[in-house]
């Protein structure tokens, strides 16, 4: 039993570096990761790399191509549209959760949410903003309670994460994803649900743009 959690453990930190890496920008779209590399590089055994590129593979951050090629997901121009419609109708509904139904004790973790990211950004620590740009979102649904949106947000969440890299390349445009959280925390805070509405959809929309 002991061996079989460390093993899980250190499959997880496996994970959490790989999965830094494309978000930093370190494993590009359609590079190819090498096991026998990750493993030298992060000086583990075959077996906890293996279980972490399952891992990312089950949701999507990765592609098992023939002959046992890996390599991180890339997102054809429709998938982008779609993984940016999808988010904004669950988002749209995730804010009007909250307003109905959180409290003001979770409109204070959004703030320490939008300030982490904030530091993130300070840092210019791209993998770690997206990261917690990541948890922002997903702390919305989940505040309200709303299991089935947290679920599907979740589930989609790596394939946002792709998007992402490729929607926000320049530093004015992450500068300005950012900055529209506190209209989102603004609106909420007034349980304002048009206005919150409006700011999470110009958010979306702003970074969906491919321009």
């Amino acid at each position: 039993m002991q061996n079989t959690l460390e093993r899980r453990c250190l499959a997880d930190q496996v994970y959490d570096v790989i999965r830094m890496g494309i978000l930093s920008g370190d494993y590009l779209p359609g590079m190819r990761l090498v096991e026998e590399e990750l493993v030298a590089t992060l000086g583990v055994s075959r077996t906890p790399v293996r279980e972490a590129l399952r891992r990312l593979a089950e949701q999507g951050m990765v592609d098992l191509q023939p002959r046992k090629r890996i390599e991180v997901a890339q997102l054809a121009e429709t998938e982008l549209e779609d993984v940016w419609a999808a988010r904004l109708a669950l988002e749209s509904e995730s804010v009007r959760s909250f307003v109905k139904r959180a409290d003001d004790e979770a409109i204070t973790e959004l703030k320490q949410l939008q300030k982490a990211c904030l530091d993130a950004w300070e840092r210019r620590d791209k993998g770690q903003l997206f990261a917690c740009e990541s948890a922002f979102h997903l702390a919305i649904p989940r505040l309200a309670g709303n299991k089935t949106i947290t679920a599907l947000l979740e589930r989609l969440d790596a394939r946002i994460q792709l998007a992402r890299l490729v929607l926000c390349t320049r530093e004015e445009k992450i500068g300005k994803e950012i900055a529209t959280h506190k209209q989102i925390i603004n609106a909420l805070a007034k349980r304002d649900i048009k206005a919150a509405v409006k700011a999470m959809q110009n958010h979306i929309g702003q970074v969906g743009r491919l321009s």
